[in-house]
């Protein structure tokens, strides 16, 4: 198996069975959903007891101050 850089991968305190990973992306990309499958089998091969939730952020530049 090649390696793979994950961004954020947590482990939610509240709960011992479930995990978040957060991707962010500055635009779409086609191989995306192959990306997000390929780190879901990777974690469940590790925390086959764990449930794990997935989300795409897609970030975009922007003028605006911070509030």
């Amino acid at each position: 198996m090649s390696p793979v850089q994950v961004w954020f991968l947590a482990f939610l305190l509240e709960s011992d069975a479930s995990v978040l990973h957060l991707e962010f992306q500055t635009r779409p990309k086609r191989d995306i959903p192959f990306r997000m499958l390929d780190y879901r089998i990777r974690v469940y091969r590790r925390y086959p007891q764990k449930t794990m939730g997935q989300v795409v952020i897609y970030l975009q530049p922007t003028n605006r101050p911070l509030a």
